[in-house]
């Protein structure tokens, strides 16, 4: 339970979008690199500096160390003060020295041979040490000392930023005891300059940060922005639009894309052998019915024919009027459905002009409304936008997708035509607030015979995308955000 409450917590600060997680990913990662490069580099340079300091100081005190035992030799313990005062005083050669000191060890009791302390001043307050505190230094180190080594007791700190550094010189006797010591205890001062180096690595991280967050900004802008680039081609397979193959520069992303082209090469090319057996098996049946359709038309005119000499034979005020004028009326209809029907059986040769899409919306609407429809209409067509079509042919198409709307809905019908270029194609689209189309007739919506209306012949949505595909053309169905019918023409704007 707790640790549901902790992830709960945690994900109200995590992004939710690929960009944020990014950003913050690489922001953060860039900033610890900064902050570990630079602390590596700080410590780095106080460890070179450190080590500088110990040889320098190792080489003062084996120099002091020789010029001692030689005054020693000649006995002359109050020159050995003045060596001190020489070298350490005014106008210093180690000018970082705070306290020299030699302590004779051969007796039962450790004594200064000569000692020197420099005057402290305001930067240091390392006091000179006692006899005590020296004979604390030596036993700490006292096996190293034993065989002849210096000996570098821990530095302390004595502020944050200054440190202090003390050196031990073994003196042997000639069969190899430890008979004294020489120290050295040296005021750090090279680590001003290590203060200086952190606080311009300081500033150098403060400066660095901006750069750090316009890097990761730069960076995660560059990853969702070739996503968007991949949901753009998949938006293009779905469209049946051919998929760019330029590299994304991510190696899995390219494949990504390259999969995607492949994915609607094969389905451009499944769609095409759909389109060559639909339009095959189109043509079978466009020959087939052309063939019945004309050889209805002839019987079908003689029986008209007779049947007006039948009804001026039994006179106006016979009782069979109502009954042959209902035969006269289904044969209309029969006749209108083998009209439809070799019309569309013929081959398709358009006349293409240049027309303004708008004026052939204009006339289509104007027709419907002389039928004595009332249709309401909203247009989002520019006025420049134009099609090279045979006009009498798309206006047929936009009458039978209208007329089919208002036979939907007869009375509160509403119109929304959308026309746009898109891609080298001119996409009109016109959708109604009616009831749509059934589900069951959504694949089988532009096959000969197949209508959703009971006075429909189902001919009408079958002629209307032959005439759009002999301008190379699509016409195809699809929801409308409303719930109605939204029907889609798809021509290429140039010839």
């Amino acid at each position: 339970m707790f640790t549901v409450r902790l992830r709960k917590a945690f994900s109200c600060f995590i992004p939710k979008t690929l960009f944020g997680r990014m950003f913050w990913s690489i922001l953060l990662l860039s900033l610890l690199v900064l902050l570990f490069t630079g602390g590596w580099f700080y410590h780095r340079s106080f460890q070179m500096m450190d080590a500088e300091a110990e040889t320098r100081l190792l080489a003062g005190v084996k120099l002091l160390a020789h010029d001692l035992m030689d005054l020693r030799d000649r006995e002359d313990l109050a020159a050995c003060n003045r060596l001190l005062i020489r070298r350490f005083g005014a106008g210093q050669t180690l000018g970082w020295i705070q306290n020299v000191y030699w302590l004779d060890l051969r007796e039962a009791k450790s004594v200064f041979l000569a000692s020197f302390s420099v005057e402290s001043d305001s930067r240091s307050s390392l006091l000179a040490p006692t006899l005590e505190d020296v004979e604390d230094l030596i036993d700490d180190g006292i096996n190293r000392l034993d065989m002849g080594r210096s000996v570098f007791p821990d530095p302390f700190a004595q502020t944050e930023g200054r440190r202090f550094k003390i050196v031990l010189f073994p003196l042997l006797d000639r069969e190899g005891f430890l008979e004294s010591v020489v120290g050295l205890e040296a005021d750090m001062e090279y680590l001003d300059l290590s203060i200086s180096i952190r606080q311009t690595a300081s500033r150098a991280v403060v400066f660095a940060v901006p750069l750090c967050v316009i890097v990761s900004l730069l960076w995660a802008r560059s990853f969702p922005q070739r996503i968007r680039e991949l949901l753009e081609d998949l938006d293009r397979v779905a469209r049946q639009e051919p998929v760019p193959t330029a590299d994304l520069g991510i190696r899995e992303l390219d494949f990504l894309r390259r999969g995607l082209a492949d994915l609607g090469g094969r389905i451009e090319q499944r769609n095409r052998h759909i389109q060559d057996v639909h339009e095959e098996k189109l043509q079978e049946l466009s020959l087939l019915g052309g063939a019945i359709a004309h050889e209805i038309r002839n019987p079908l005119s003689a029986m008209e024919l007779h049947l007006g000499l039948v009804k001026r034979q039994l006179g106006p005020e016979s009782a069979a009027n109502d009954s042959i004028a209902e035969i006269q009326e289904q044969m209309i209809a029969l006749k209108k459905l083998v009209e439809r029907f070799l019309i569309f059986s013929r081959r398709v040769t358009p006349e293409r002009e240049c027309f303004s899409l708008k004026t052939l919306c204009f006339h289509a609407l104007e027709t419907i409304a002389k039928a004595g429809h009332a249709i309401e209409t909203k247009q989002e067509i520019l006025d420049d936008l134009v099609v090279f079509v045979d006009g009498t042919m798309f206006g047929q198409v936009l009458e039978n997708i209208l007329n089919n709307a208002v036979s939907a809905r007869p009375k509160g019908l509403v119109i929304e035509i959308k026309a746009e270029r898109s891609a080298g194609m001119v996409r009109v689209s016109l959708s109604d607030n009616g009831p749509g189309v059934a589900p069951g007739l959504e694949s089988r919506l532009f096959t000969p015979f197949v209508t959703g209306r009971s006075d429909g012949f189902g001919i009408g949505l079958a002629l209307s995308r032959k005439l759009i595909e002999a301008h190379n053309g699509l016409l195809r169905y699809q929801h409308a955000p409303n719930g109605g019918a939204c029907f889609i023409i798809e021509i290429p704007e140039k010839v």
